[in-house]
C-alpha cells in the first residue's frame, strides 16, 4: 500500500518499468487512512474497525434529526486518483436507503454506475489499463461506509492533484440533489468536474 506521505512521482515510479510484469494489487486506501488517502468532499471521518463513514458535517455539532440523516449522505464524497489499473474494487456498506446508485468516471467520462442494496456490497469495476483520472462517486442518499480500496495490475498510483479551488455548495434539497440519476450527476458534481473544483457539498435535504 503505498503511504501518504510518498510524493506523486514516488507513487508513479513503478509504472515504466514494469510494463511487461504481472503486478500485483495495490491498496489505495483503507479506512484508517481516508482521511489522508484519494477521498475528498466529507468533513469528518468516523472509522471503525474495517470501515469508514464519511460525514457532511462535525458529528458532535448535529444531533437532531433530520439534519443528522442528511449529514450521513455522502453526495459530492468522492475518491479521486490517476492510475492505469485494469480493475478497481471497493466494500461498500448501505444503511437505510433504499438501492442507492454509485459511480465510477474515467477521464470525465461514466464508466461504471452500480445499484446498491442493503447491508454489504462489492463494487468491482473493470478499466482499461491506459493511464487515466478516476472518480469513484459515492451515492447522494442513505448512510455509506467503505472499506479498502484496491487497485489490481497498477503500475501508475497517484494521487496528488493539483491544487484546485475549494468550492463549498451550500442549499437545502435542490442542492442535495436525492433525484440526480446518479451522484455524478448531480448539479454541483457536474459544475465542479467542469471547472476543476474541489467540491464539499453542504446541501441538506429535509
Amino acid at each position: 500500500m503505498p503511504e501518504p506521505e510518498q510524493s506523486a512521482a514516488d507513487r508513479s515510479a513503478a509504472g515504466p518499468g514494469r510494463a511487461g510484469a504481472a503486478r500485483p494489487s495495490v491498496c489505495l486506501s483503507s479506512p484508517s487512512d481516508a482521511v489522508r488517502g484519494p477521498w475528498r468532499g466529507a468533513v469528518e471521518w468516523q472509522v471503525e474497525p474495517g470501515w469508514a463513514t464519511p460525514w457532511r458535517l462535525p458529528r458532535g455539532a448535529v444531533v437532531r434529526e433530520p439534519l443528522r440523516r442528511a449529514a450521513e449522505s455522502a453526495t459530492g464524497v468522492r475518491a479521486e486518483f490517476r492510475t492505469d489499473a485494469t480493475a478497481i474494487t471497493l466494500p461498500v456498506r448501505v444503511t437505510g436507503t433504499p438501492r442507492p446508485m454509485i459511480d465510477v468516471l474515467a477521464d470525465g467520462e461514466l464508466v461504471h454506475r452500480r445499484q446498491l442494496g442493503e447491508g454489504l456490497n462489492e463494487v468491482a469495476t473493470p478499466l482499461s489499463g491506459a493511464p487515466a483520472d478516476v472518480e469513484v462517486w459515492l451515492p447522494q442518499d442513505g448512510r455509506v461506509s467503505v472499506g479498502d480500496l484496491t487497485l489490481t495490475g497498477a503500475g501508475i498510483v497517484d494521487i496528488g492533484r493539483p491544487a484546485r479551488r475549494r468550492w463549498y455548495a451550500y442549499g437545502s434539497s435542490i442542492t442535495h440533489c436525492l433525484a440526480a440519476a446518479g451522484p455524478s450527476q448531480t448539479w454541483p458534481s457536474m459544475v465542479a468536474r467542469r471547472n476543476g473544483w474541489d467540491l464539499t457539498c453542504l446541501g441538506f435535504n429535509g
